[in-house]
């Protein structure tokens, strides 16, 4: 038998020439992990990323548009319509602005056209004589014909905030920001829904993108688990009927959660080269200006830059520095916002809010809103219930026969009963990576824990469309909950929030007829 050779003593305190020990590791750094074993830290390819984006896009550019590819404008197309104000060297946007668009639309949708050159009172005439024929068949007079038509356009002022003869919108800049190039090439026509479809097609691509990222900080991440968890995220959440459907309200969210999924993936960048750290903090700062509560995902970035400068020896040094870049960028971002509100409502401290509930609205939100403030321990047991737990469907009080059945309780129904691969975000402690799994945490909980003392759930929706704030992280903890692996259980989850979100999408479609 052959003897294996003695290994080389050494009775010094360091290690002999040539030779390294492994340096000690706290329980923060690759907890779980063999120092000594060897990383595999090939990245994931990025041909999935292409061929989802592509998938997605057909998708929401498919319902978007009726499957005709052409593409109207929706109902509510309060970023248009800003857009064209901001060209026309506005902030605001006249009440003949926004009744001209809503008549032109409605003829749109109609298949009929009408001249555009036409003004506002021939609009109104051309409108008032298309309603009066049905009207006339209820026996309703001329007086009352003008009077019912009248009223039909006040679907046009929905949540504009309305001061002296100017309306504005409320919501922060960068939908309307987004919408510029759109607006300008096609006026105030531009359709929000196609932007609303590019937006959520643009969403594929970084969710894969932001996945991927965790490769090589997560070596279990696998390839097959990457593009489930994506295709999840755009097919099998609220972020599926939001990025078909288009209106301002979903269009805001869009915008500013694409910047949050951005900014997720460069700051994963960010903890290998810290530079990343600043273009990172600029699209979380155009984050904050699609849905102002993203800022709070900030904390995630100030774990993630720990991450980053912790082994060198003037740390301290290096994380204020680039920690001071980062917070200049958001400082920036709210400059703008303050601005904005001084131009619109004479108060930087003025989101519009207050106005909208002083001037209508529903009467139950808006009473809460005036008594309770807009975030308050008040609404916390209702949000609890509606976000997570309510499974209840409700009959919808049809207007058609094609809208009787059953249907979503637009107040939200549980994430988990719409997008239950969500539920794996409580094994999210399965992150054998403290230190990945803490970044991630300090994003996810103070965006959603606002939420949850919020004044409104979200109403009209399908699902719990606010959540959308925070998604993209709680996708992370899910990941980090089923061990980076696609298993058979995550399939079949994924499989039955394909069914319910693509039901819930023509649900919702169907009930804004």
């Amino acid at each position: 038998m052959t003897r294996r050779p003695a290994a080389p003593k050494h009775t010094g305190k360091s290690p002999p020439r040539g030779e390294r020990t492994p340096a000690k590791r706290s329980k923060w750094d690759n907890s779980g992990f063999d120092p000594s074993a060897p990383v595999e830290r090939h990245p994931i390819p990025l041909w999935p990323a292409f061929a989802i984006t592509f998938l997605c896009g057909v998708v929401y550019l498919g319902v978007g548009s009726g499957w005709t590819f052409r593409f109207q404008q929706s109902t509510y197309n309060h970023h248009i319509l800003t857009a064209y104000a901001w060209l026309q060297g506005r902030v605001y946007l006249t009440a003949a602005d926004i009744e001209s668009q809503y008549i032109r639309n409605w003829f749109g949708r109609a298949g009929r056209s009408v001249p555009a050159d036409w003004n506002r009172d021939q609009l109104w005439q051309a409108y008032r004589n298309a309603k009066a024929p049905a009207m006339r068949q209820r026996n309703f007079s001329e007086a009352q014909i003008d009077q019912e038509s009248r009223n039909t356009l006040n679907r046009a002022f929905h949540d504009w905030v309305h001061l002296g003869d100017r309306y504005y919108a409320y919501w922060p800049p960068l939908p309307a920001m987004i919408a510029l190039p759109f607006v300008a090439v096609s006026g105030p026509g531009a359709s929000d829904i196609l932007i609303a479809n590019l937006l959520g097609t643009a969403t594929a691509f970084f969710v894969f993108l932001m996945l991927r990222g965790l490769r090589p900080l997560w070596p279990s991440l696998t390839a097959p688990a990457c593009a489930a968890m994506t295709l999840f995220y755009c097919l099998g959440t609220c972020h599926m009927y939001q990025a078909c459907l288009g209106q301002v309200w979903y269009l805001t969210q869009l915008a500013g959660t694409l910047m949050l999924i951005i900014s997720a993936w460069l700051g994963l960048k960010a903890i290998e080269r810290p530079g990343w750290l600043i273009p990172a903090g600029a699209a979380l700062g155009l984050g904050f200006l699609g849905r102002n509560t993203i800022i709070l995902a900030a904390p995630m970035f100030a774990v993630i830059l720990w991450m980053a400068v912790r082994s060198s020896p003037d740390w301290m040094r290096r994380y204020l520095g680039w920690g001071t870049g980062f917070a200049l960028t958001l400082v920036a971002a709210i400059g703008v916002q303050l601005g904005l509100n001084q131009a619109r409502f004479g108060d930087p401290l003025d989101f519009g809010q207050g106005h909208l509930a002083d001037q209508g609205g529903n009467p139950r939100f808006r009473d809460e809103f005036k008594q309770h403030g807009r975030f308050n321990w008040y609404y916390v047991d209702r949000n609890l219930y509606y976000y997570f737990v309510n499974p209840l469907p409700r009959k919808y009080p049809a207007r058609t026969p094609a809208q009787e059945g059953w249907t979503f309780d637009p107040m939200g129904n549980s994430l988990f009963l719409i997008s239950p691969p969500m539920l794996y975000f409580f094994l999210c402690w399965r992150q054998k990576r403290r230190d990945l799994l803490a970044a991630v945490l300090a994003g996810a909980i103070p965006g959603t824990v606002a939420l949850m003392f919020f004044h409104g759930t979200g109403w009209y929706q399908f699902g719990q469309r606010y959540l959308l704030d925070t998604m993209p992280l709680l996708l992370i903890l899910a990941a980090f909950g089923v061990r980076g692996r696609l298993t058979w259980p995550l399939g079949g989850m994924i499989l039955w929030s394909f069914a319910v979100n693509a039901w819930g999408t023509y649900r919702f479609s169907l009930e804004q007829v």
